[in-house]
């Protein structure tokens, strides 16, 4: 398998376009690059550690900034992907506003479960916002804003240890919990007067570490678990 990663991440590559920064967004039937780029094949080169450590700040300019002839992200599908992208990248203000700009028009609009496509999208049929109104794959923020905002991310295999690092953004305040396979892992906190409050409880036998990260920079960090 080392051998078929190996030869296929090269012919991606063989595939750069120096002068535009960026993969091509498909191959045509002539084998030849098509003249389009997406943020899709910057995002993914980076998701997947297929690009070379001296493409990889192109790559994620084109993920958080895309030129304007490049195609962008229409799918909430494919929000998925970027968004594991940023955060593997540290770019976690980014996927915040993300969902802030892509998903709080679903609320606005009524929604109660998460859309197969964007209330922005031209894609209306018989008048309605969407085609399926309850979209699994359109759930992305199910999965990120706890691991963002409330900063759980698992660290051991099978849920023996977790860090606990919430990313503030301009919240003031939040609490939540993830189901793991020990149980329930619930964090809450608060920011007051230059301080952050952060308490977490955790299924028995499960390790916590607890990270600090820049969204809390200035203020004084207290950690609880019970």
């Amino acid at each position: 398998m080392d051998g078929l990663r190996a030869r296929l991440v090269e012919a991606v590559n063989r595939t750069w376009d120096e002068q535009k920064q960026a993969y091509p967004d498909s191959i045509l039937e002539d084998g030849g690059a098509s003249p389009s780029t997406s943020m899709h094949t910057s995002f993914l080169a980076l998701l997947y550690g297929a690009a070379p450590a001296g493409r990889r700040a192109a790559l994620l300019r084109n993920a958080l900034t895309p030129p304007a002839d490049m195609v962008r992200v229409g799918s909430p599908f494919a929000m998925l992907y970027l968004y594991e992208a940023l955060a593997g990248a540290g770019q976690f203000s980014a996927i915040l506003a993300s969902i802030y700009e892509n998903y709080l028009p679903m609320l606005a609009s009524g929604a109660t479960t998460v859309w197969e496509v964007f209330p922005t999208s031209r894609n209306h049929p018989g008048g309605f916002p969407t085609r399926s109104h309850c979209h699994a794959w359109s759930s992305a923020p199910l999965h990120f804003l706890p691991q963002v905002v409330l900063g759980i991310r698992q660290a051991e295999a099978g849920g023996a240890a977790f860090t606990i690092s919430p990313w503030l953004g301009d919240l003031e305040w939040a609490r939540g919990a993830v189901c793991t396979g020990r149980g329930l892992l619930e964090v809450s906190w608060r920011k007051e007067n230059g301080r952050l409050q952060v308490s977490v409880k955790a299924p028995a036998g499960v390790e916590l570490r607890f990270e600090p990260n820049e969204s809390m920079g200035g203020l004084e960090v207290s950690f609880e678990q019970g």
